[in-house]
């Protein structure tokens, strides 16, 4: 966890220990060096198939200008290997974005993937404190979130809106990374701050369900670029 933080390692178990299993959210949020809100609110289990994509309008985007995020050029080809074995069986496999400052910048050089279980539109998380430890203990700034498509194509659902919703809170350049192996798609994603954050913030809708898509939720993340200096590690605590 990052040093800018002040909080020990004990009251980052206490505060993110996982819920009761009605209301736990797709994973448990590490904080990050940010101190925006957190929102409390969390998704139900989905309840259908994440088909009912919307539909997006890439004209007009009014996101911020935030601090670049450098992401690793084979972060696609080594979540797909760590995902292998849920994609063949067409499950969802989720991890955490981790990495560091670099030059008042970010880059991601981690995805901590915490013990789980998914289906073909979702994936709940078990043990959380295992990645919050993981993250503080190596000294890491949580960057977002990335988890895979098997079935579908990248964008996010309803559900993964809600998902994306406190990395963005916490850290406003947080991104959602979707990975769809099916039609070999990798996007990255970033709720628009004018009209995607102020509506799932005030949503109490759970599971997937219908929102306004003109003007756009989520656009492509516009302040993230590949680096072909950056290696992606994978930490998988599933093996543990």
């Amino acid at each position: 966890f990052h040093n800018e933080n002040e909080q020990t390692l004990e009251q980052l178990k206490t505060a993110y220990a996982p819920m009761p299993p009605a209301h736990v959210a797709l994973f448990a949020i590490p904080p990050t060096d940010s101190v925006l809100p957190l929102s409390n609110k969390e998704p139900a289990k989905p309840a259908f198939d994440r088909s009912r994509k919307p539909m997006m309008n890439f004209g007009n985007s009014s996101m911020t200008t935030l601090r670049r995020i450098s992401i690793p050029c084979d972060i696609t080809a080594k979540f797909l290997q760590a995902a292998q074995r849920n994609t063949d069986r067409k499950i969802e496999t989720c991890g955490i974005l981790a990495g560091s400052k670099r030059d008042n910048n970010y880059m991601i050089t981690h995805i901590v993937v915490p013990k789980q279980n998914g289906g073909p539109d979702s994936c709940d998380t078990e043990k959380e404190e295992e990645m919050v430890e993981y993250i503080a203990n190596n000294n890491l700034i949580t960057l977002g979130w990335i988890h895979t498509h098997p079935t579908q194509t990248a964008f996010l659902s309803s559900v993964d809106l809600h998902t994306h919703l406190p990395y963005q809170m916490l850290m406003q350049e947080a991104v959602a990374i979707v990975i769809s192996p099916k039609y070999n798609e990798t996007a990255i994603f970033s709720l628009t701050p004018d009209t995607g954050i102020p509506i799932i913030s005030t949503c109490k809708k759970t599971g997937f369900h219908e929102h306004i898509n003109n003007p756009p939720l989520f656009l492509p993340s516009t302040h993230t670029s590949y680096d072909p200096g950056l290696l992606c590690h994978i930490v998988d605590l599933r093996n543990n």
